[in-house]
């Protein structure tokens, strides 16, 4: 929905009595950025999403070879397609809870030398910090949609190879591109939406210009689709791209690599011993049925971990030697024989498909069996059974119930004799084949430990504390105390406990800060140092986040609150179709006297049906206030009697240490409004308006008026851009007007655009009746 349909005000108001109800998060959210990357060697214009923040936010690039303006821009107001209006959910009902964010100009500077790849951004400032989220940076042409193109006839134009950036935007906004194909070409479209933190769930079609579906090969990355099509006959194709579900919004961003070059999506074995040269088969696209796949040598890093082969194949190189699976190890009886330690790679190429392994174990041994699904979108989730010779079952896990999918079993042989392992995957029956890829590691258990942060930032307030979550993963039997160390912790913060206590693998830790710390954002890293048989071991703990694993946690020091908003949640009655002054109370504190702007919040506990908070600046030192409700016309009457938005402000000031920031408030309760019927209808009595660029022509429309409004009013056309109109003035009681309308020459010739003409009249309420009509209009020649 637009952010400001009226100019902003300062108003002052009379006090009121309140009382209390659970407010949404107050914590900032940067939820997408658009576009989503960019092109090495250019500046990329972008579109910073997010909740709860404030003007004047730090954004904030790491990654060598990008870097930005520092400060958020002005808010962002672009046109979006609008998502159906459908009766709200009660706020009290399961699911009803919706969000709106807000958008921020900025923009992102790439370096020529710039690594392809990812990089991240996030945002910072007084009211606190947002996790990283990913910013692309590739070597093709960038192309950025514009609306209209969500109907077959308006697709854009792309010219191969391109990467295209879009956003499904609204409920029913579906994207377009046409392209020209050379016939016996394979064109591959990679679609990244989840892989870069976006709700899109794609469907991707490709169509000819008559619009029959072409035949496509299509493979998954985690939720993301890859689709090849071999081009049938020179000429131009359709490419569209939608969302599988209802949902819509500027969260809903998207980018497709689109390219003829031959797209290898994974390979088998995926992983080799660090350091050694091995053959490995390359599965490529063809754009029908089935692979074409290549044997090819690859020398794996020195260094253990993943990496990519051939920019797009992602294999790993480990620490102990490495093995494929046979092709025979589907029962028990012809179980593959293990030489641990060892890493098997395999895979569950059918539905039906089970693998077995053998291997041999003395009475007292220890071990530790690991299984893990790789790469990280592969569809496999292993189900791991440990069984003794007799067939009886000793352990049974599956990747469903631990982080990451990673199995992990610590275990210790009963007896002599040799043990089987049973693996299938957890949707066996149904679902096979070339990627259900999963490594299993049999090893000697190695005494040891491994730490894992949660989240991937963290904000804490002057004089305040907060949580994070220390996972520790324990093997071979270690059992002993870790001592943690923090290091980057700004002055006045501290993390406690100090130390891991025996046999704990998951704890709480407390970020706390003192009452006069500088409000700053840092890295911080957390280190563990234990004493393992006899040897002191190091470890840093992993920060999960974006495309793997980071050694630091960001951390954000919050400023204290300098003002609080409040309001009295007993029901008032409004008509639909106005702006109702609801009296909201602003409680300074810790000596703030400074303006306060009030607007919607981005997080509702319901659909809001279309209802907006007029953006509203409260004087300096004022302490009463009114926050403009505006209640569309077209709101569902019969399935939401009443509203109940939650409004927030912010302000400017300038702290102890001179840095000038900026703060937030949501406020504590919501204001509570039974809407009534509207008092006042505008309509058009000129059905359809003709005109070419440069000329004028003169609409007529009438206001119908009840009894509850024979005020004055002002008609005012307010879209489309390139149309313009003096404001018409209504005397009270006044219904009929004529608006002269001149088209801009510059508007291009279209024969589908709607003139919005708005009617504003004051109530004896206090509130302002606002009503609007529309007219079709047609631009051509003269």
């Amino acid at each position: 929905m637009p952010r400001k349909l009226f100019a902003v005000l300062a108003v002052v108001l009379l006090p009121l009595s309140a009382w209390g109800q659970a407010v949404p998060s107050r914590e900032p959210t940067s939820t997408h950025i658009f576009p989503a990357g960019g092109r090495r060697g250019t500046d990329v214009k972008v579109r910073v999403g997010g909740e709860c923040l404030p003007p004047g936010m730090a954004f904030n690039l790491t990654g060598a070879g990008v870097t930005g303006p520092g400060v958020l821009g002005a808010e962002a107001r672009p046109g979006y397609e609008p998502s159906v209006r459908r009766p709200p959910r009660d706020a009290d009902g399961a699911g009803a809870a919706t969000t709106y964010p807000r958008e921020w100009d900025s923009a992102v500077t790439i370096a020529p030398g710039a690594e392809p790849g990812m990089k991240f951004w996030r945002v910072s400032g007084a009211w606190g910090g947002t996790r990283p989220r990913p910013f692309l940076v590739g070597d093709l042409p960038e192309f950025v949609e514009t609306e209209p193109n969500s109907l077959p006839e308006r697709a854009e134009r792309i010219a191969l190879p391109v990467v295209v950036n879009g956003q499904i935007a609204g409920e029913r906004d579906q994207d377009f591109f046409v392209f020209a194909g050379k016939a016996g070409d394979i064109v591959v479209c990679d679609v990244m939406a989840g892989r870069i933190g976006s709700p899109l769930d794609p469907v991707v079609a490709i169509t000819d210009t008559r619009g029959q579906p072409q035949d496509v090969q299509e493979v998954r990355r985690g939720g993301d689709p890859v689709v090849a099509f071999r081009v049938p006959a020179t000429g131009d194709y359709r490419l569209h791209v939608a969302n599988l579900g209802f949902g819509g919004g500027p969260t809903y961003a998207y980018r497709v690599t689109i390219s003829t070059t031959p797209f290898p999506v994974r390979a088998f074995p995926p992983g080799g011993r660090a350091g050694e040269t091995r053959e490995v088969e390359t599965y490529t696209l063809t754009g029908t049925a089935g692979f074409r796949t290549v044997t090819e040598k690859v020398t794996f890093p020195a260094v253990p971990g993943p990496f990519l082969f051939r920019g797009s194949i992602p294999l790993v190189a480990g620490e102990l030697p490495e093995v494929a699976e046979t092709d025979d190890n589907h029962s028990p009886m012809s179980a593959m024989e293990l030489a641990v330690p060892v890493t098997v790679n395999a895979r569950f190429l059918t539905a039906d498909e089970e693998d077995w392994f053998r291997f041999a174990a003395k009475k007292g041994e220890a071990f530790t069996i690991a299984c893990q699904p790789f790469p990280g979108d592969s569809a496999a989730l292993p189900v791991l059974t440990l069984l003794a010779a007799d067939g009886t079952v000793l352990v049974k896990a599956n990747a469903v119930d631990v982080p990451d999918r990673e199995l992990q079993l610590e275990w210790k042989a009963p007896a002599d004799g040799a043990y089987r392992l049973r693996l299938y995957d957890l949707q066996h029956g149904s679902r096979g084949g070339h990627d259900f890829v999963y490594r299993l590691t049999v090893r000697p258990a190695r005494p040891g430990y491994a730490m894992r942060l949660d989240p991937d930032s963290v904000n804490v307030v002057q004089g305040g504390k907060t949580e994070i979550d220390l996972h520790v993963r324990r093997t071979g039997g270690f059992t002993g105390p870790i001592d943690l160390t923090a290091t980057g912790l700004p002055d006045g913060v501290k993390i406690e406990p100090a130390r891991v206590p025996d046999n704990q693998t998951r704890m709480k830790l407390v970020v706390s800060a003192k009452d006069d710390t500088r409000p700053v954002d840092v890295l911080v890293t957390i280190r563990g140092a234990a004493t393992v048989e006899g040897k002191p071991v190091e470890c840093r703990a992993a920060v999960p986040t974006f495309g793997g694993d980071r050694d630091s946690l960001h951390l954000t020091v919050q400023h204290k609150p300098l003002f609080r908003i409040t309001c009295n949640e007993a029901y008032q009655y409004a008509p639909r179709g106005s702006i109702h002054p609801y009296p909201v109370t602003i409680e300074r504190l810790n000596g703030f006297t400074g303006p306060v702007t009030l607007h919607l919040c981005e997080r509702q506990v319901q659909d809001l049906d279309g209802i907006e908070i007029v953006e509203t600046v409260v004087p300096a030192g004022a302490t009463q206030a009114k926050a403009l409700i505006y209640l569309p016309e077209t709101m569902h009457a019969g399935a939401q009697h009443h509203s109940r938005p939650y409004i927030q402000g912010h302000a400017t000031f300038t702290d102890q240490w001179g840095t000038r920031q900026t703060i937030l408030a949501v406020c504590d309760k919501r204001c509570m409004v039974r809407t009534t019927p509207p008092v006042a209808k505008l309509r058009s009595v000129t059905r359809e308006i003709a005109v070419a660029p440069g000329e004028s022509i003169e609409c007529k429309l009438a206001l119908d008026r009840t009894s509850n409004f024979t005020g004055a009013a002002d008609i005012e056309l307010v879209a489309p851009p390139g149309f313009k109109a003096p404001i018409v003035h209504l005397q009270d009681g006044q219904v009929e007007a004529v608006v002269r309308v001149r088209v801009d020459s510059r508007v291009r010739r279209q024969d589908d655009l709607v003139l919005t003409f708005r009617a504003t009249g004051k109530l004896p309420s206090g509130g302002t009746a606002v009503t609007e009509a529309t007219v079709p209009a047609k631009v051509g020649g003269k």
